[in-house]
């Protein structure tokens, strides 16, 4: 993986969000940026679950996926539609809206899988994040009494 530090790299918490606006198209009239911020911190922890990273500048790939999940939590703020991920991993990545045709949204998984296929910290067996916009499973978690995976 190339480093990230050219100047279109995403490299801080400011870089993306300016990403997300340029990504979306949505101004502060859309969005606050304190509510972009918490999108923003949001994304990260579906990241640094899966992937067991905290460093999601050092590594354009993880930048690009960060920016991929964040645009489609934006989506789904501002326009009030549920949007949920049914996978996050370099092979599979799966946005879906209650209407299932969001050619934005499409563009967000292409996004996040290039970056997260082409992350230098991420296994390839991540996958299996499914979130909402009212609650979050790790659809890998094996609280189940079968010790089955859904």
């Amino acid at each position: 993986m190339p480093a990230n530090d050219a100047d279109f790299d995403i490299t801080s918490n400011s870089d993306l969000r300016a990403a997300v606006r340029d990504e979306t198209q949505y101004s502060e009239s859309h969005i606050s940026e304190e509510d972009l911020s918490g999108l923003v911190d949001s994304g990260k922890r579906v990241l640094a679950l899966r992937a067991d990273v905290s460093d999601f500048y050092g590594d354009r790939g993880l930048a690009v996926a960060l920016l991929g999940i964040v645009c489609a939590k934006a989506k789904g703020a501002v326009e009030n539609s549920p949007v949920r991920v049914d996978n996050v991993g370099p092979n599979d990545v799966t946005f879906r809206t209650s209407d299932g045709s969001s050619l934005q949204l499409g563009q967000y998984e292409e996004m996040t899988q290039l970056g997260l296929s082409e992350a230098s910290a991420v296994d390839d067996a991540i996958q299996g994040i499914e979130f909402t916009n009212t609650h979050f499973n790790d659809a890998y978690r094996t609280d189940r009494a079968d010790r089955r995976y859904p």
